[in-house]
């Protein structure tokens, strides 16, 4: 089943054509998209209390050092406490919060990430316990009056890390002409700002249709394109050019697709699929006259546990590669609000 609602400040999704499967969720994922700059310290982000059949609380709060903090109790005995230290090294206003449990397996994890490349720091938590179904709607529908940009739940551990932006019906610029995005698989060739490279993977992920995930339009001839083009909100752009290396200093950046427009789409239903490009390196995807950023999947193969909940943790390591630091940057927000004006974005 996988998503089964979420809520945002616009609206609430309830899939209701596949019923809940009991009272308590043994497994699932809590999903967050939370304004961190919003959020002082020692202040709640999330809260629950509830006393039938039994006592129990659910937080998600900003300890007094800053940290992302989770504590579930159930008859005044604390059954999952986590703090997770992910120190936010591009500043992003927007965190993901993502807490995933699968109480017959005894795991649990609590993922803190940024919004741009979705890196960030895991925290493995030990016997988690169920959750009433009831508890978890409680908690999405406290977005309107919380720092919270929107709240997903889930009936299983979702993956963390990067995350894909890019439409299964993009056109992807190939040796053969055009070919849309959900027809490549591993082994073709793309044309990309390095040259023609070859797809190591391809990979797929159903999202909830909100927040970070929303699809948005970035209508011809703005941006390059040649033709308009949906995307996720964070699908990350590639510009570069004497432009933007006199204006920065750099000879490309990276912009989410967020920042250039304010057309969200509103699909029906209410999830949607995204796809995105494992490449040898990263670099910038040919398509619509525009370059989508690839995935940067860092040193991900060196962390196994992390690569294990990742999209990328089926793949045989020997076809993962080493993608170290990205030497495009991601624009900060601020940055882009300074040279918004400029006519090369």
């Amino acid at each position: 089943m996988a998503w089964f609602a979420y809520s945002d400040h616009h609206s609430d999704w309830r899939d209701t054509q596949v019923p809940a499967s009991g009272p308590l969720v043994p497994s699932g994922t809590l999903l967050v998209q939370v304004r961190i700059n919003d959020c002082p310290n020692n202040s709640s982000i999330l809260k629950l209390s509830e006393r039938s059949p039994w006592p129990r609380t659910i937080e998600l709060w900003v300890n007094q050092t800053g940290q992302i903090s989770l504590r579930i109790t159930a008859a005044d005995r604390a059954d999952v406490f986590a703090e997770n230290g992910f120190g936010n090294p591009t500043g992003a206003k927007d965190l993901l919060v993502t807490y995933a449990w699968d109480a017959p397996r005894h795991a649990a994890y609590l993922t803190v990430s940024d919004s741009a490349g979705f890196h960030g720091q895991t925290v493995h938590i030990n016997n988690p316990p169920p959750l009433f179904h009831a508890d978890l709607l409680r908690l999405a529908a406290q977005v309107p009056a919380s720092p919270v940009a929107f709240v997903a739940l889930s009936d299983r551990p979702e993956p963390v890390g990067p995350m894909p932006g890019i439409s299964l019906l993009s056109l992807i610029n190939t040796p053969d002409g055009p070919r849309r995005a959900g027809e490549l698989t591993t082994g073709d060739l793309i044309h990309t700002s390095d040259g023609v490279l070859p797809i190591l993977a391809r990979a797929n992920h159903s999202l909830p249709a909100t927040g970070l995930f929303a699809p948005v339009v970035l209508h011809a001839p703005f941006h390059g394109l040649k033709q308009s083009l949906s995307v996720a909100r964070h699908q990350q752009i590639v510009f570069e050019g004497s432009e933007v290396e006199y204006d920065l200093g750099q000879r490309s950046v990276l912009i989410s697709a967020g920042h250039l427009t304010r057309e969200l789409l509103k699909p029906k239903p209410a999830l949607i699929t995204y796809c995105q490009f494992l490449l040898p390196r990263p670099v910038g995807i040919c398509a619509h006259g525009t370059c989508l950023a690839s995935v940067n999947i860092g040193r991900l193969r060196r962390n196994r546990e992390d690569l294990a909940l990742s999209l990328f943790g089926n793949l045989p390591e020997e076809l993962l590669p080493d993608h170290g630091e990205y030497a495009t940057k991601t624009l900060p927000d601020h940055m882009f609000r300074m040279h918004a004006d400029g006519h090369h974005f």
